[in-house]
C-alpha cells in the first residue's frame, strides 16, 4: 500500500472511530470503556512475536508510558461525555503546536514567518471551536434561565406566559459567549499526549517499535485497570450490553488506523501526511451533523453553531497546511 492510500484510509477509519467513541460515551462509563481498550490492546499482542531484549528498567519505562496513555484516553472520553465531538476533535492539533513551540523555546529551533502565521490561525480556529453562544432570559434581573434548542420548551413557554403577569415589569433576551463543556478534560488530554508521544518515541528508538508497542500495551491495560478500581459496577453493567462487542471491534479499527499512519509517515513525506490528517476534522463535522439529524449522537444543528464550527475547522486545516508544506 502506498503512503497516500494509507493516509486516506486511515482518515476515513479515524472519523468512524471518533464518532463511535462519542456514541459510546453517551451510553457507557468512561472507566469501563477505557478498560475495554486496554483489554483489546493486550489481546492484540497475541498476533505479534516479540524478540524483546529489554531489561527490567526498560520494561518499567514502557509500562509507565502505557499507564500515561491510559489516563490520556480516559481524559478524552470524559470530554466526549460533556461536549460535541466535532468541536473537540480538531483541537487535538494543539499538541503539534505546543511541541513545535516547545522545540523553539527549549532547543533553539527557528520559527519561520509561515509557522507564526499558522499558529495565529490555529489560535483563531481553536477560539471558534472552544466557545459557543448561550441564550438566556432574565426576569427582573433575578431569575436566569438557560434555553437549549429542543429541550426545555415547556419552561420557555412558562417564562413567556409569566412575562404577561402584572408583577413582572420586563423580559430581556441575551446571548452570552462561554467556553464549551469538557474543554478542561480535552486540554488535559492534549497536554498528556505530548509527553506520551515524546517518551514513546524515545522507547522505540532504543528498543525498536515492536518491543515498544508491546510494553506500552501492557502498561495501557494496567493503567486502565487502576482507573477501574472502585467502579466495578460500571464494568458489570457494560458487559451485559451489546455495546461491548461494538467497542471491541471499534478498537480493532482504531489500531489499524494508527498502523496506517505509521506506514504513511515512514514511506511518505511527513509534512504532507500531517496536513492530510487534518482532513479528519472535516469528516467528523460532516458525518456528526448527519448522525445528529437522525438523533444518533448529540450535536447542535443551529445555524450559528454549524457555521462557527465550520469556520474553526477551516482555519485549522489552512494552518496545518501552512505549518507542514
Amino acid at each position: 500500500m502506498d503512503w497516500l492510500t494509507a493516509i486516506l484510509v486511515s482518515t476515513i477509519i479515524s472519523v468512524g472511530v471518533s464518532l463511535t467513541d462519542k456514541y459510546m460515551m453517551a451510553k457507557v462509563s468512561a472507566y469501563a470503556y477505557t478498560l475495554l481498550i486496554g483489554v483489546v490492546g493486550l489481546a492484540s499482542l497475541l498476533f505479534f512475536r516479540s524478540t524483546s531484549s529489554m531489561d527490567v528498567v526498560q520494561w518499567g519505562f514502557g509500562i509507565s508510558i502505557g499507564i500515561l496513555f491510559a489516563v490520556d484516553i480516559y481524559a478524552t472520553f470524559r470530554a466526549y461525555q460533556q461536549e460535541e465531538v466535532s468541536r473537540l476533535a480538531p483541537l487535538s492539533i494543539l499538541s503539534t503546536v505546543l511541541i513545535t513551540v516547545g522545540s523553539a523555546v527549549f532547543f533553539g529551533d527557528h520559527l519561520s514567518s509561515k509557522q507564526l502565521a499558522a499558529f495565529g490561525l490555529f489560535i483563531l480556529g481553536a477560539i471558534l471551536l472552544a466557545t459557543r453562544f448561550e441564550t438566556r432570559i432574565d426576569l427582573d434581573s433575578i431569575l436566569h434561565f438557560k434555553i437549549e434548542p429542543k429541550k426545555h420548551k415547556q419552561v420557555f413557554h412558562d417564562i413567556i406566559a409569566a412575562a404577561h403577569d402584572p408583577g413582572i415589569t420586563w423580559i430581556r433576551f441575551r446571548k452570552k459567549l462561554k467556553l464549551i463543556k469538557g474543554l478542561g478534560w480535552y486540554i488535559a488530554s492534549v497536554l498528556l499526549y505530548i509527553p506520551y508521544t515524546l517518551l514513546a518515541k524515545q522507547l522505540d528508538i532504543h528498543n525498536g517499535a515492536l518491543d515498544g508497542w508491546v510494553a506500552i500495551r501492557v502498561g495501557l491495560f494496567l493503567g486502565a485497570l487502576l482507573l477501574m478500581a472502585g467502579h466495578w459496577k460500571d464494568l458489570l453493567a457494560f458487559t451485559k450490553t451489546k455495546l461491548l462487542a461494538i467497542g471491541a471491534v471499534k478498537e480493532g479499527f482504531g489500531m489499524t488506523a494508527n498502523l496506517l499512519v505509521l506506514v504513511a509517515m515512514t514511506t511518505g513525506p511527513a509534512g504532507i501526511v500531517q496536513s492530510l490528517l487534518s482532513a479528519e476534522s472535516v469528516g467528523i463535522l460532516v458525518v456528526a451533523l448527519i448522525l445528529a439529524k437522525y438523533g444518533i449522537i448529540k450535536e447542535s444543528l443551529a445555524k450559528r453553531d454549524v457555521l462557527q464550527k465550520a469556520a474553526g475547522v477551516a482555519l485549522i486545516m489552512v494552518a496545518t497546511t501552512l505549518l507542514f508544506i
